[in-house]
């Protein structure tokens, strides 16, 4: 069932027949999104997935579809839509998957005991090589690019096994004589009478290796090493609505070396930020900062939305704005993730920016109290002795709890002890 090797690296099981022979369902999914069985097409995939949404038994319930159907075609593009659950769910159907995901999914330690979900125990496996470690990059995209969706493209350096010489450095490779393979040498040395003191050191002939070449016969593209660092392109698929931090797996497209099984590589998405908006789930937010005139009278803007389209937002007739007022403009959010047909709202929080001191004249003033609605205020003269509002300072806070501010008390006794003391030195010298 596994190629005659371990699954993800791991040694093969005595117990691989009744594997083999073990009925399952994988067709299933394949029947849901509309494509034939064990197709490996990733855009075919996800191109039979979009029209199922429209048309069909399993479509979205805003095109006449039922809600539990709906969910079973998400689920069914999940699992084939990742190539780490396509190749689970291949191999040993649902029941290998909810497995899978219950041990921790695409965690290393899911890895460990991968045979358990085909019935197979620890023990009952042989060791098999060695896997390489996964690796992570980090892959820096646009909101705007998360919005729409987009295939983009990195070059990936990662060490793989000489094609040329087949990873064996040379034509001629052979077992070191001196050290039987094993790549060190045992030294004994005698230290007296009886007694000797055992040295172990790389062995000289194979350079530590194990494995002696002829010079002519050594590869001349690795130079002997067996591997190399090669570039490769690697295609991400950027779906709609991704959420930031995603991680997408590419199975066997990390390191690889001699006797070392090729590593996974893990693409994580991480947004960039936007100048306009902020991200909240499927929610975008924004901040707007308007005058005073425009928060009593009314006001409309033109925004350029994600989607590339010019929006014009405005007010209703005869509306006040108040200041840090939210506002929302409905189905003009992100979309939502694997599901290219509900998108979240735009939420727009408003500011209003008062007139600072001395941008109105006195008849500005008077003006403004005969059009706004307010109390009638006594006009002060100094016989009222009024007490003026002063600008808030923070420095200015007592919150020490005995009054005052914290550290300032104790420090001003501090200072008075210094002094005291100081007087007392001065005192004493003066008495003797």
């Amino acid at each position: 069932m596994f190629g005659g090797r371990g699954f993800f690296g791991g040694g093969g099981m005595e117990d691989e027949d009744d594997v083999q022979n073990k009925d399952v369902d994988n067709k299933k999914l394949y029947e849901i999104i509309g494509v034939e069985v064990g197709c490996k097409d990733t855009n075919e995939i996800k191109k039979a997935y979009r029209k199922a949404c429209i048309r069909g038994e399993y479509r979205h319930p805003d095109k006449g579809g039922d809600q539990a159907k709906f969910k079973l075609l998400n689920e069914a593009y999940d699992i084939l839509s990742n190539p780490e659950k396509k190749d689970i769910y291949d191999r040993g159907g649902m029941e290998a998957v909810h497995r899978f995901e219950k041990g921790g999914g695409q965690g290393a330690g899911g890895f460990d005991d991968i045979f358990s979900f085909f019935g197979g125990g620890g023990g009952s496996r042989k060791r098999g090589p060695v896997k390489a470690r996964t690796k992570l990059k980090e892959l820096e995209v646009t909101l705007e690019e998360v919005y729409k969706g987009k295939m983009v493209s990195f070059n990936e350096k990662r060490q793989r096994n000489c094609e040329t010489c087949d990873g064996k450095g040379g034509s001629s490779v052979k077992k070191c004589t001196r050290c039987k393979g094993q790549g060190v040498v045992i030294k004994m040395v005698q230290l007296g009478p009886g007694m000797y003191s055992q040295s172990q050191s790389p062995c000289p002939d194979c350079k530590g290796q194990g494995e002696t070449c002829d010079p002519q016969d050594v590869c001349k593209d690795c130079k002997g090493k067996k591997a190399s660092m090669k570039t490769k392109t690697i295609e991400v698929s950027l779906e709609p609505g991704i959420p930031d931090g995603h991680d997408i797996l590419y199975t066997g497209e990390g390191d690889e070396g001699p006797g070392i099984l090729a590593g996974d590589l893990v693409v994580r998405i991480k947004i960039k930020p936007h100048k306009d908006f902020k991200r909240q789930g499927a929610d975008l937010w924004m901040d707007k900062h308007i005058t005073l005139i425009e928060a009593l009278t009314g006001f409309n803007f033109t925004l350029k939305h994600l989607s590339g389209e010019k929006l014009t937002l405005t007010t209703a007739p005869g509306e006040v704005t108040e200041h840090q007022q939210v506002k929302v403009i409905k189905n003009k959010g992100m979309p939502f993730f694997k599901d290219g047909y509900s998108y979240g709202n735009l939420y727009v929080k408003f500011h209003v920016d008062f007139p600072t001191r001395g941008d109105l004249k006195q008849e500005q003033i008077e003006a403004l109290k005969k059009i706004l609605p307010g109390p009638q205020h006594k006009v002060l003269t100094p016989k009222d002795k009024p007490d003026f509002l002063e600008d808030y300072d923070e420095s200015l806070l007592n919150t020490h709890p005995e009054g005052g501010q914290q550290g300032r008390r104790r420090n001003q006794y501090d200072e008075d002890d210094e002094d005291d003391g100081r007087q007392g030195q001065r005192v004493q010298c003066n008495n003797q």
